[in-house]
């Protein structure tokens, strides 16, 4: 097939997405009109896909298929941006996780962040073969009716991926990370305007910045990274990420609440249940279940605190937890996908992450299952993963070049939980060694989890966005990180309409209320979809 039937095809098929549509005006409004800056003419949109929201601004450009060949074949690519009251002094980039999330999972924090970075142009990056950005997909298998509905099974994997090489054969070796890393690259020259121009990434987020900075070591004028996935080796990803699970658990044996629930030994109790779920045990789990459920509470900062209560439940099984466990199901299995779901492809995610993150020889099949099995807390990753390797056209990777750490001077603020699941501490020990040059920094959140920036509130605030605040204001400066030991606690315990929400009951552990959490019952939202998107085929969430 031709690049631009190719293209034509992805314009057909995008048509069962979300439009933009162009939401009210308002006169003070800095978003509100039309603006041509160079090649690029913004124009009025509402901040989210649905047409709700204040405005916005929206764009879309014609960038390089492959950048080797700026003349050969185009990509349609998109941008969002909002403008700062004023005018904005500086440039902002937020790059989404993934590989494969949309920029449109920044909309709920925009403003809430604009206020906290005043006088700072907020841009959403769409990163190729994403949502509005020439979306990778495959209509039959991510059809709502399909078998997996818009999630794409192990069954469906090879008629998609038919699919996608019949449409860009050779060329789906372009949508990789350092093509993206160069379309950043292409937008900061559009947009800073002589301004400071910086970046943030979380997650994924953080593979692009950083391979920005390989690419382009000195056109930023500072890079945030936040949870960082640059040493990622997906052989491993299951059992590091049920090993920080395991780790929650011990810290639960300090909490009386979970002690009364658990006994002295959380972890060896929730053996217990896994074993006794798997042997058939609670009719409302299935051992799968249980593990993929705990593993998406331990990647949400403000519901890990629910994974013991879960453990505690389903090795008691009695009647009120059945039902309870059967409404927590109910939650993340009755639900419409959100548009942010619709947007996400799981096709780039594939390409990126056999490609990029599997580096050989890779662990058979049965040894990751045999992994996963016996986890606490599991995306069950590998065993999803590891047939596609086989059939998968993996583009080109050297892990000696390609995975080399970045040479720059760029001012470098590096974030890191140390309970994050998904990009463990213990892989950051090179990164943090090698970024110590002037303005490069390393901060650690010691309780912290997946993606820092707005889960880490404590006095005065949220501490990773005032780190980025601080960052912005004077990238060279010593980070002052005294925020960090005043972020809340992890808790064990919970707010009552939480639980409600979640459990059907007042109290995660079914005895009782007790306990107010400082999290309010509107933020399990976030945790739901990914608790129905529990079999997903995703490494990381934002």
């Amino acid at each position: 097939m031709s690049n631009t039937t190719a293209r034509a095809a992805v314009v057909v098929r995008a048509a069962r997405y979300p439009l933009l549509a162009v939401g009210m005006i308002a006169c003070s409004d800095p978003n509100r009109t039309p603006l041509t800056e160079g090649e690029l003419t913004w124009e009025p949109c509402p901040l989210q896909v649905d047409g709700k929201g204040p405005n916005t601004q929206c764009t879309t450009v014609q960038m390089p298929l492959r950048w080797e060949d700026p003349d050969g074949p185009t990509l349609e690519l998109f941008a969002q941006r909002s403008l700062a009251d004023g005018g904005g002094e500086r440039v902002l980039w937020l790059l989404p996780g993934g590989p494969g999330q949309t920029g449109a999972v920044y909309e709920s924090y925009v403003k809430s962040l604009q206020r906290e970075l005043p006088h700072t142009d907020l841009y959403l990056f769409e990163h190729r073969g994403v949502g509005r950005s020439t979306r990778l997909g495959c209509v039959d298998e991510e059809d709502p009716d399909s078998e997996g509905g818009i999630d794409i099974t192990t069954a469906e994997w090879p008629g998609c991926l038919a699919a996608v090489e019949e449409e860009w054969g050779d060329d789906l070796a372009a949508f990789s990370s350092a093509a993206a890393a160069d379309d950043l690259a292409e937008w900061l020259r559009l947009t800073a305007q002589d301004r400071p121009a910086y970046v943030y990434g979380g997650s994924y987020g953080t593979t692009l910045g950083h391979r920005f900075l390989q690419r382009h070591p000195d056109l930023a004028d500072g890079v945030v990274l936040d949870s960082l996935a640059i040493d990622v080796d997906h052989r491993v990803y299951d059992a590091e990420f049920d090993a920080v699970g395991r780790e929650l658990l011990g810290l639960c044996a300090d909490d009386e609440r979970c002690v009364e629930s658990l006994g002295e030994d959380p972890v060896a109790t929730a053996e217990q249940a896994r074993d006794f779920v798997a042997d058939g045990g609670c009719v409302s789990f299935d051992a799968e279940t249980l593990r993929q459920g705990a593993g998406a509470f331990l990647a949400d900062s403000s519901l890990r605190g629910f994974a013991p209560a879960l453990y505690a439940r389903a090795g008691r099984c009695n009647a009120n937890d059945q039902a309870d466990l059967e409404h927590l199901v109910s939650l993340f299995l009755d639900r419409e996908p959100h548009y942010t779901e619709t947007l996400y492809s799981p096709v780039l995610f594939r390409n990126i992450e056999l490609s990029e993150q599997w580096p050989e020889p890779w662990p058979t099949l049965e040894a990751l299952q045999a992994t996963d099995e016996q986890a606490l807390f599991s995306f069950g990753l590998g065993p999803s993963s590891r047939p596609l390797l086989d059939l998968w056209p993996r583009y080109p990777w050297d892990p000696a070049i390609d995975g080399a750490l970045a040479v720059t001077e760029t001012p470098v603020l590096l974030l890191q939980g140390g309970l994050d699941p998904q990009t463990p501490a213990h892989r950051t020990e090179a990164v943090r060694a090698h970024f110590s040059g002037p303005g490069q920094h390393f901060v650690a959140f010691p309780f912290g989890t997946h993606i820092l920036l707005g889960s880490t509130p404590g006095a005065g605030g949220d501490c990773a966005t005032k780190l980025l605040a601080d960052f912005l204001d004077d990238p060279l400066a010593e980070p002052d990180a005294a925020c960090v030991e005043t972020v809340h606690p992890i808790d064990f315990d919970g707010q009552p309409l939480t639980s409600t929400l979640l459990m059907g009951g007042c109290s995660r552990y079914g005895k009782g209320c007790g306990g107010q959490s400082m999290m309010p019952g509107a933020l399990i939202i976030p945790a739901l979809f990914a608790l129905r998107r529990r079999r997903r085929d995703a490494a990381y969430r934002t």
